[in-house]
């Protein structure tokens, strides 16, 4: 059995689409389209394969814009982004379709959400976490930086998002999702192991070793950080993204090339 994951990036309203033109993104999937051209070559050879389609979002905690200008919208002439938004819209579709997960990760903005909320909301939202149809990857704070943190600062930043996540929904993540900082160490990959995560999934590292784990379909292995002094003690399985946390080739929602939404209300001036 192959294993593939699509990320569905739900409403994503975030300054990373704003820093890429249209020529990056025919480039990127120009290189994916060929990769599926090999899966679908592989598939027809009679491999199985399970998919995983991921419904997430993915939400700077500082970048473009402030946290607070990222989380209400403000300045959309710098970054069309509106977390507060996402969240909602996560909420009213979680409640209204039951057959339907949705995978969230920084709590700096789902705190303010959830202080937001009233009561009703809140023991429904507590419901979704239960079932197993509202999950939290990561769960800290933000998703950290890997070069400039000292390991306190890293662990008080997960700390906080952490007892947030027991306090309220007496809920442990188990998965390390790092994919958005700008290359990894290994004082990261330990640090997730000694706190208990089963895997960790990330997106950007060198282009080199990309291509050439892409080519050997090495993409997945176990890390052993610090292996000469710890042996298997820290090690974690690892995934990196190949194509970044984007929604892959032939899945380009309206949001990505500024092209108008589908409206498929007759009533509606604006039926198309």
């Amino acid at each position: 059995k192959e294993f593939f994951i699509l990320l569905a990036l739900a409403v994503v309203m975030h300054g990373a689409l704003a820093g890429l033109s249209r020529n990056d993104y025919d480039n990127r999937y120009k290189i994916s389209e060929e990769r599926y051209e090999e899966l679908m070559q592989e598939g027809n050879q009679g491999s199985q394969k399970i998919i995983h389609i991921v419904p997430h979002t993915h939400d700077d905690a500082g970048w473009l814009k402030t946290v607070d200008e990222y989380y209400s919208g403000d300045k959309d002439d710098i970054a069309l982004a509106g977390v507060e938004y996402i969240l909602d819209g996560i909420y009213d579709t979680l409640m209204k379709n039951p057959d339907r997960k949705f995978t969230y990760v920084e709590m700096v903005f789902f705190t303010k959400w959830w202080n937001e909320q009233t009561q009703e909301v809140k023991e429904n939202v507590k419901m979704l976490v239960e079932q197993g149809r509202l999950a939290f990857v990561n769960g800290g704070w933000t998703m950290s930086d890997e070069a400039n943190v000292n390991y306190e600062d890293f662990i008080n930043n997960m700390k906080a998002g952490h007892d947030f996540l027991k306090e309220t929904f007496d809920f442990k993540p188990t998965i390390g999702w790092h994919v958005d900082p700008f290359g990894h160490q290994s004082a990261t990959a330990a640090l997730f192991a000694e706190m208990g995560f089963d895997a960790w999934f990330f997106a950007r590292g060198d282009y080199q070793d990309k291509e050439i784990r892409m080519e050997d379909k090495s993409l997945e292995f176990l890390w052993r950080p610090f292996y000469e002094n710890l042996g298997n003690r820290t090690e974690i399985f690892t995934h990196w993204m190949f194509d970044m946390y984007f929604s892959p080739a032939n899945f380009t929602f309206e949001e990505l090339w500024g092209n108008s939404p589908i409206v498929d209300d007759p009533n509606l001036r604006t039926y198309n």
